[in-house]
């Protein structure tokens, strides 16, 4: 995202102004440093993606911009296409973002974490319909005897 032509003080300015845009790839950056599966750097990519995206039809640049009440309108808006677990999903990717933004400290010191002021959507834990014992003796009977596997 960034081209080699920027030198350094104008990487550290555009980090002050903390555009959403630049901050998110920097956020998947240190992800993938930190060792993370590609797997889950494609689910925050996707998440991030989805929310850049319905920041920028509301103008919303800079991460200073984001509030906890833009957060919440975009989490009702996402619940209109997307389950609970969806929802839940784009929240705990925005989390970690934003705490990561926090304790990077790009943003100015009189910031606040606006996630720090929204509660998790709720998901309704629907209770898996349970095997029967005959089947847990079926399923042990394919085990091969003798061995670990």
């Amino acid at each position: 995202m960034f081209s080699r032509d920027l030198d350094e003080q104008t990487i550290i300015q555009v980090f002050q102004e903390a555009d959403l845009g630049i901050c998110a790839e920097a956020f998947l950056t240190d992800r993938q440093a930190a060792g993370l599966s590609r797997h889950t750097l494609k689910f925050y990519r996707q998440f991030l993606t989805q929310f850049l995206t319905d920041c920028s039809a509301h103008s919303l640049t800079l991460a200073r911009q984001v509030t906890a009440d833009s957060l919440r309108r975009y989490f009702l808006k996402l619940a209109e296409t997307h389950n609970a677990g969806g929802v839940h999903a784009a929240y705990r990717t925005l989390r970690a973002f934003f705490h990561w933004l926090a304790a990077e400290e790009l943003m100015p010191p009189e910031w606040r974490n606006p996630m720090s002021r929204v509660k998790a959507p709720r998901v309704a834990l629907k209770p898996i319909e349970p095997i029967s014992i005959p089947e847990v003796k079926e399923l042990a009977d394919t085990c091969q005897h003798g061995t670990l596997l």
